[in-house]
């Protein structure tokens, strides 16, 4: 609003605006929309939810909830892939080096 009113004060701009008796802008420069910096609900790669959508305690790690994969670029398995997790107990974990 600061911004406006120091526009106002100088009356020097170069885009035309109409404004109504109670200052509101009629015609001209409407008020611009905050976009973020990063691409919010892009479904990618076959997957039908977003990426942090899912949250594995176990792993400490976020996934897809659609088909619980923690890597990103993943391409979706669908319920198929929320069965791994047993299948990896089952196989044992590698061991990590220390």
């Amino acid at each position: 609003e600061s911004e406006k009113a120091k526009e106002l004060i100088l009356a020097q701009s170069e885009n035309y605006v109409e404004y109504s008796q109670s200052g509101d802008v009629v015609k001209g420069q409407e008020k611009a929309v905050t976009k973020s910096k990063y691409d919010e609900d892009v479904l990618i790669n076959n997957h039908t939810e977003i990426w942090a959508s899912y949250f594995d305690l176990n792993e400490m790690k976020w996934g897809f909830a659609c088909c619980h994969s923690m890597v990103k670029n993943s391409y979706c398995v669908g319920a198929d892939g929320t069965s791994v997790p047993s299948v990896r107990k089952r196989m044992g974990r590698a061991k990590r080096c220390k």
